[in-house]
């Protein structure tokens, strides 16, 4: 079961598509939108980061940062960063420490035997990181709905 409304997020650092660390707590005092998916280059996943960079503009007018963590190396999401023209930071978790502290992993991903990948989840976080909004996915092919990350964004 995944973090629920109301939860401290668990803070993280992970490797970007530069292989800069990056933590939960550089966006000290900002809303997070935390999106984990499964794997890069995958036709659902690339659609949700099209998305979010879709809605960047208003994401930034609204002072909130959204962060893609996946279990892919940063050479991997970079590529797929540059195949989607995305911009957003791609954060890679390969040991799934995020994924595990956030209770959101998929096993035996793509019927592959001990293939453990983070499953499709999103979490809103206000200010002080704490879960306003958590979504967890039942299998990794279905998408987020962006209505409600978008309308819970817009209530911070």
């Amino acid at each position: 079961m995944s973090l629920s409304v109301g939860t401290k997020a668990p803070n993280f650092t992970l490797k970007d598509t530069e292989l800069n660390s990056r933590s939960l707590s550089d966006f000290a005092g900002k809303p997070v939108v935390l999106a984990f998916v499964p794997a890069a280059f995958s036709g659902v996943c690339s659609d949700e980061i099209c998305t979010f960079e879709n809605s960047l503009s208003t994401l930034n007018t609204l002072d909130t940062s959204v962060l893609v963590i996946n279990v892919d190396n940063p050479f991997a999401n970079k590529a797929w960063a540059k195949a989607n023209n995305v911009s957003l930071p791609i954060l890679s978790d390969p040991t799934l420490v995020a994924s595990k502290a956030y209770d959101t992993t998929f096993d035996n991903f793509v019927g592959i035997e001990g293939f453990t990948v983070s499953n499709r989840s999103v979490y809103v976080l206000n200010k002080d990181h704490e879960v306003v909004y958590a979504w967890t996915g039942e299998n990794p092919g279905v998408a987020p709905n962006f209505e409600e990350v978008m309308a819970s964004v817009n209530a911070l």
